[in-house]
C-alpha cells in the first residue's frame, strides 16, 4: 500500500511555540496539510480516459508516506478529516509567515493563483527573461505532469537563482527536504535559470518581538538545504512515475 516512506529528519516531537504569532503548535494536534483540503482544483496532465489528472506537490509527498492517502486526496476527497479550528488558524499562522517572508525578499513580482494554469508559467517566464526583475512570488512549473509553485526564487546573477520554501515552523522536517526537492526537479528542467542555492526558511524560536517593530532578518531563519538534496532529487523521477500510475487509476491501490 505504501510505495515509500518519507525520510524523517527529527524523530523526537515536542511542543513548540511560536512567540511572534502566539500560537502553540502540539503534536496531538497537528494533521497533514494535504488532508484537510478539498476544495484544490482537480488535476489535469496524465490522461485517463476523458478525464486528465497532475501531480501536486501535495499529492507527491502524500505518495511518498503512503500511495492510498495519495489516492484518496484525489478520487475519495469525502473522506478527508474536517477542519478543526486550530488547524484554521495554523493555516493563518502560514499565511502570514508566507507575507514576512516576502517583506524580507521584497520588490519582487507575485504570479497570480487566480488564472489558468498555462497563464501562470508564461507570467513565470517573463518574469525570468526580465533582467530588472530580481525576485519572484509563487512561481509556476511544470514537468512531466507535475506542477509546483515555488514560494520565493531571488535572482542572484543574471540566470543564477536562489529558491527558498517557507514554512511556518521552528524547525525543519524531512517533508520540508522532499517538498524543496520536488521544486527543484522540476525547475530544472525551466530554460532561463539555474538553482545555484537552495534553502528552508522557518521561524526562529529565539526570537522576541518587542512590541515595536519586527525585525525580520532575526524573525526568519534560513537553513542552506543545497548540499543536502542532490541525493533526494536523484530518485524523483522514478517515484513521480510510480505515483502517477497510481492515481490515474481508478481502483484504489491495495
Amino acid at each position: 500500500r505504501c510505495l515509500r516512506q518519507a525520510p524523517r529528519l527529527h524523530q523526537h516531537r515536542r511542543t513548540s511555540q511560536v512567540r511572534f504569532l502566539g500560537i502553540t503548535e502540539r503534536p496531538e494536534c497537528r494533521q497533514e496539510y494535504g488532508e484537510l483540503h478539498r476544495s484544490r482544483p482537480k488535476p489535469a496532465q496524465v490522461r485517463l480516459g476523458r478525464l486528465a489528472f497532475h501531480l501536486s506537490k501535495r499529492r507527491y509527498l502524500a505518495g511518498r508516506q503512503c500511495a492510498l492517502r495519495m489516492w484518496r486526496q484525489q478520487h475519495r476527497p469525502e473522506l478527508a478529516a474536517p477542519i478543526s479550528g486550530f488547524q484554521r488558524a495554523l493555516f493563518s499562522n502560514g499565511k502570514e509567515v508566507a507575507e514576512r517572508a516576502r517583506e524580507r525578499f521584497a520588490g519582487g513580482t507575485l504570479i497570480p493563483r487566480d488564472q489558468h494554469w498555462s497563464e501562470s508559467v508564461e507570467a513565470t517566464h517573463e518574469a525570468l527573461r526580465d533582467p530588472t526583475c530580481s525576485v519572484i512570488y509563487q512561481g509556476a512549473f511544470e514537468r512531466d505532469g507535475v506542477r509546483v509553485r515555488a514560494e520565493i526564487l531571488e535572482r542572484i546573477e543574471a540566470e543564477r537563482w536562489h529558491i527558498l520554501e517557507v514554512k511556518s515552523t521552528v524547525r525543519t522536517r524531512g517533508s520540508h527536504y522532499d517538498d524543496l526537492a520536488l521544486q527543484c526537479w522540476v525547475i530544472d528542467a525551466s530554460e532561463h535559470l539555474v538553482l545555484e542555492r537552495m534553502s528552508i526558511v522557518t521561524l526562529n524560536r529565539d526570537y522576541v518581538f518587542d512590541g515595536k517593530t519586527l525585525e525580520l532578518d532575526h524573525l526568519l531563519r534560513l537553513h542552506d538545504a543545497t548540499e543536502s538534496l542532490p541525493e533526494r532529487i536523484e530518485t524523483i523521477s522514478q517515484l513521480t512515475r510510480e505515483l502517477i500510475t497510481v492515481i490515474e487509476n481508478p481502483e484504489a491501490p491495495v
